[in-house]
């Protein structure tokens, strides 16, 4: 399955990663007490980013391909239960399975990645939270359009 990103789509994975590199690093300067150029080195910084933003575009590439295979294979409506509890597994298992193998990738090139399961656990529990978030909004948005639309073919 393929898709097409759209301008919005394509700022909003350039710009989503940025939040938790930032966060991240406001922390670091808060608990620390010091400047971000002395809490945060480039190197590292740089590296976060782009595991951020792998992580944002692996989990939004394949919760899209999951969402489309659903539309296809169970539309609303004719599998309401069945779709939202299939969709729910699916997201949550595709985005745990996916954090893991980043994060795992991620601690190999790197050095300063701590390895530890409490990290993992933190990283992959975040991911899913976003992700269900994400994909909530999502499909209320599409469930809205269409209830909108068969509102207007009725009339």
């Amino acid at each position: 399955m393929h898709f097409k990103l759209n301008r919005n789509q394509i700022i909003a994975i350039l710009v989503i990663p940025i939040i938790p590199v930032m966060v991240l690093s406001i922390r670091d300067v808060i608990a620390q007490g010091a400047n971000i150029i002395e809490v945060w080195q480039w190197p590292k910084f740089f590296a976060s980013l782009g595991f951020s933003l792998t992580v944002t575009f692996c989990l939004y590439a394949g919760n899209t391909c999951i969402l489309r295979y659903l539309n296809l294979k169970m539309p609303w409506g004719l599998y309401l239960v069945q779709r939202i509890l299939i969709e729910a597994f699916l997201t949550i298992v595709y985005s745990a399975f996916t954090m893991t193998l980043l994060y795992m990738l991620y601690a190999k090139l790197f050095s300063f990645v701590e390895v530890s399961r409490i990290a993992l656990f933190w990283n992959i529990f975040i991911a899913v939270v976003i992700t269900i978030i994400a994909v909530s909004i999502i499909e209320s948005i599409n469930f809205f359009r269409s209830w909108t639309q068969s509102q207007v073919e009725t009339e």
